[in-house]
């Protein structure tokens, strides 16, 4: 019953994701094969994959991290500072998820469009921890 829960939480995180990401792609019927692709950054490789399956052929998605990395500790390197400026969207999970990245990507947001996937979803969802604030 407990996995039940999760994965209906996790479900309801991926169809937020998704409407989130569809409407920054676009729909699919204005796309002509000649516009240039849509470059994406993810920071995981879980939100790389919904972005992909959501962008299709309209996006160029790169993940910054590979398997086994663990997004907790994960501290950028200087060439994924230039993917991520380079980047027409980044997406990442939040909620603490990319601790040593959050203040790289705040900064970014300020000058485009950098999504915190995760937190979307309903507040009265989300699980606390003492040592953060909200």
């Amino acid at each position: 019953m407990r996995m039940m829960r999760f994965e209906g939480r996790i479900w309801r995180s991926l169809v937020l994701f998704g409407a989130v990401a569809a409407a920054a792609f676009g729909s699919p019927q204005g796309h002509a094969q000649s516009e240039k692709k849509i470059a994406v950054v993810a920071t995981t490789g879980m939100v790389a994959d919904v972005a992909r399956a959501v962008a299709g052929d309209r996006a160029q998605v790169e993940a910054l991290m590979g398997p086994g990395v663990d997004p907790h500790l994960y501290r950028q390197t200087r060439s994924d500072v230039i993917k991520l400026s380079r980047a027409d969207i980044v997406f990442y999970n939040g909620l603490y998820l990319e601790a040593q990245l959050e203040e790289l990507l705040v900064e970014l947001g300020k000058t485009k469009s950098v999504i915190a996937v995760a937190e979307g979803a309903p507040r009265d969802r989300w699980l606390a921890h003492d040592d953060y604030k909200d």
